[in-house]
């Protein structure tokens, strides 16, 4: 993951992360953004989620931008699989989280 992290942020392109899916190897948090530390939803070990730009540091955390919308700790997760099509199956913690924040 540290490997994955340097070449993201070298990179500086947002379309390089985007797509990739992690796992998760403990329970935690996806937080309503990078910067706010509201908690819209939780999630469980392998449970997955999929990078939606560049990790970012916030106040000595890193966390990661994930599709539909929110973000997690980078630290919490591991790489599955590089960026796919857009066609990959949604992740379940995306999709509940979608669902959460909808209208």
């Amino acid at each position: 993951l540290r490997a994955w992290l340097q070449a993201a942020r070298g990179s500086g392109d947002p379309g390089s992360v985007a797509g990739t899916v992690f796992v998760a190897q403990q329970k935690g948090s996806v937080f309503a953004t990078a910067q706010c530390r509201e908690v819209v939803w939780e999630y469980q070990p392998g449970e997955c989620v999929t990078a939606r730009g560049l990790p970012q540091d916030t106040n000595g955390i890193v966390v990661l931008p994930i599709e539909p919308t929110g973000a997690v700790q980078v630290g919490n997760f591991v790489v599955k699989r590089s960026a796919e099509p857009a066609a990959a199956a949604p992740c379940s913690v995306a999709a509940a989280a979608a669902a959460t924040l909808a209208p």
